[in-house]
């Protein structure tokens, strides 16, 4: 879970900000309002291939920063699954990807997604 403060709101697009940096994704739900502060757990659609849009990374420091029409992310993979799913702690949530090929756990990386493969759900605490 990740906290953000909603800049701007356009239809189900929305533009934020957190301790992390700053994004922009899709809304999931009713339309948040511009100013206010939400809990979320961001859910990401896209296939990750090692060397092409997830790499090791030297950024020890969790990240997240808009790059062009992507949304570019650095953190700490945690756990890696059977099934593909890799789990990576971003701040103080966690992201979870579908991968090519099993990583090193404990391993600084960087990965990146359009825009609009990124989806937030407001958690009520």
């Amino acid at each position: 879970m990740t906290e953000i403060m909603i800049t701007a709101v356009d239809e189900h697009k929305v533009e934020f900000t957190s301790a992390l940096g700053c994004g922009a994704a899709t809304w999931v739900g009713m339309p948040p309002r511009q100013g206010n502060t939400y809990d979320v757990e961001i859910d990401i659609d896209d296939i990750f291939q090692w060397g092409k849009n997830i790499d090791i990374s030297v950024q020890e420091t969790s990240k997240i920063d808009v790059v062009g029409n992507n949304l570019l992310f650095f953190g700490k993979i945690i756990a890696y699954e059977d099934d593909g799913v890799l789990a990576i702690r971003v701040g103080g949530g966690i992201i979870f990807l579908e991968v090519s090929d099993a990583p090193n756990e404990g391993e600084n990386v960087a990965f990146f997604t359009s825009i609009n493969n990124i989806s937030l759900h407001p958690v009520n605490l």
